[in-house]
């Protein structure tokens, strides 16, 4: 039994995958080996959602929106938005089977990481998503998201004076962009990226 349930889920940031048909998607969740941890619930006005764990008992949402609108919580370019999505699993090929069979999300090209195995690229259609990796020894499998700021440097100042804690970073990833891994006060944990001294 993970942890989690035992007190209630750890202080984290859970995301929300958009889906067409909440029930369909559920069903597809279970037969793969997913969990329901929390049936549907309706925000009126929102849509319909569902709190679940993949195989590897990692939790996240699945959200049937109320409306057809597009959501730009996604959105690489754009400041204050999530720009990356980063699985950390204790089973990457197993990880990459479930989310590609439910989403149609597809592996890429793949970063080795020496002993830590491989980075591996996942794409919804010509879209970027994020990676799939194996968690290293000693951390908990959870999905990272990383927040795109304007200035790297100074989002780290401003999380420790507000209280957090950079775990990790600055690092420079491809592209030129840095990241800092950094948990909140309330020991969640996120990671930012953009560029240093750019502000």
């Amino acid at each position: 039994m993970p942890s989690w349930r035992r007190g209630g889920p750890a202080p984290g940031w859970y995301g929300y995958i958009g889906v067409d048909d909440l029930d369909a998607s559920l069903a597809a969740l279970t037969a793969a080996g997913g969990k329901i941890e929390m049936p549907p619930t309706e925000v009126p006005g929102a849509g319909r959602f569902a709190m679940v764990t993949d195989p590897q008992g990692i939790l996240l949402y699945f959200m049937q929106p109320a409306s057809d609108q597009s959501s730009n919580s996604y959105a690489p370019a754009l400041d204050g938005h999530c720009s990356w999505n980063e699985l950390s699993t204790g089973d990457q090929a197993g990880a990459l089977r479930f989310y590609g069979g439910l989403f149609g999300w597809t592996a890429g090209d793949a970063m080795d990481m020496g002993p830590m195995g491989k980075y591996q690229f996942i794409s919804h259609g010509e879209r970027g998503l994020g990676a799939v990796m194996t968690a290293p020894p000693g951390t908990r499998p959870a999905w990272t998201y990383y927040f795109r700021v304007a200035d790297v440097d100074a989002a780290a100042a401003a999380t420790v004076k507000a209280g957090g804690r950079i775990d990790h970073g600055p690092s420079e990833v491809p592209g030129g962009d840095h990241i800092i891994n950094v948990t909140d006060p309330q020991g969640a944990m996120f990671a930012l990226v953009g560029k240093r001294g750019a502000a």
